[in-house]
């Protein structure tokens, strides 16, 4: 169940506002910390799944992950903790939305498409060099900052490295967690030590960006044969050209697409900083920040 408006928790110091949704591990709320003032989003891990040890162990994996990384481009962890035996994360509060919800209303222009991108792989940058790898790149863990700074969030399956916690930490190998319309053909098989996976999904996910659709023809995962047929299409499948989805998109940003896309892992950028390079090698992206849109007033591609 819900906590309601004005419940409390650690003793008072959080003040619980209103629900801001709900993900797989539980109920997400918008608080104000009453200590400095700040609103804080309140990640809440259901209390049914305490007994689960693989689920308590991703929740708190999340925790570890996140409190190594400070970085504008990164959604920040301010506190993990657990009250009347439920456990939390109290971390940053990000007003602007999902880069899913601005998705719902078409593609992005290609110099806002950019600027995201740009983003995300400076963050990304930042936590592999740190030895986590995400594993769970896609638009509904793409936030938006009061600023417009796009950052990263939900490191709930993501592969932290010995180097990084202790091993006890980490996640099992052979766990081929993630999301399908986002993961490498390699993560199928239980690989999640690699950049490359993160590289891939970021492919996956600025296809989307320029041409509203996924790089594949992807079944919506209503069964076990939806699930197979679009594990299938991931290890078989040759995405097209972004341009022969949509208009206005030039050859050279197909060519970074469909290098990230590929099949192979030798093949893709090393990692998001060579990612990052190669599409500011060819198009620095505006200096500026991706403004949080007015209402009805989503940014898209124009019509031609």
């Amino acid at each position: 169940m819900a906590l309601k408006a004005n419940e409390s928790l650690l003793n008072g110091k959080y003040l619980i506002e209103r629900v801001l949704g709900r993900g797989g591990f539980g109920f997400v709320y918008l608080a104000r910390d009453t200590l400095i003032g700040r609103p804080v989003a309140i990640k809440e891990m259901n209390p049914t799944l305490a007994d689960d040890e693989q689920m308590v162990r991703r929740f708190l994996v999340e925790g570890r992950a996140a409190l190594q990384v400070r970085h504008p481009n990164v959604v920040e962890l301010f506190d993990v903790f657990s009250d009347r035996g439920v456990y939390y994360l109290a971390m940053e509060y990000c007003p602007g939305g999902s880069l899913e919800e601005r998705l719902a209303a078409g593609p992005l222009a290609l110099r806002d498409a950019l600027t995201v991108m740009d983003q995300v792989c400076a963050g990304l940058m930042h936590t592999h060099g740190r030895g986590i790898v995400h594993c769970d790149i896609k638009p509904a863990n793409i936030l938006f900052g009061a600023d417009g700074q796009a950052k990263v969030t939900d490191f709930g399956i993501a592969h932290v490295s010995p180097t990084a916690v202790t091993r006890s930490w980490g996640t099992s190998s052979g766990f081929a967690g993630g999301t399908l319309a986002y993961m490498a053909p390699e993560q199928l098989d239980g690989v999640r030590d690699d950049p490359r996976l993160d590289v891939y999904a970021l492919g996956a996910m600025l296809f989307k960006m320029l041409t509203g659709a996924n790089y594949l023809d992807f079944r919506p995962e209503q069964s076990i044969s939806d699930q197979i047929h679009n594990a299938l299409l991931i290890k078989q499948g040759t995405p097209v050209a972004p341009s022969q989805r949509a208009r206005g998109i030039p050859a050279w940003l197909d060519g970074v697409v469909l290098q990230a896309l590929s099949k192979q892992p030798a093949a893709r950028f090393a990692d998001s900083g060579a990612l990052r390079a190669a599409l500011q090698a060819a198009s620095p992206p505006p200096r500026g920040f991706l403004r949080r849109p007015r209402p009805g007033r989503l940014s898209s591609r124009p019509k031609p």
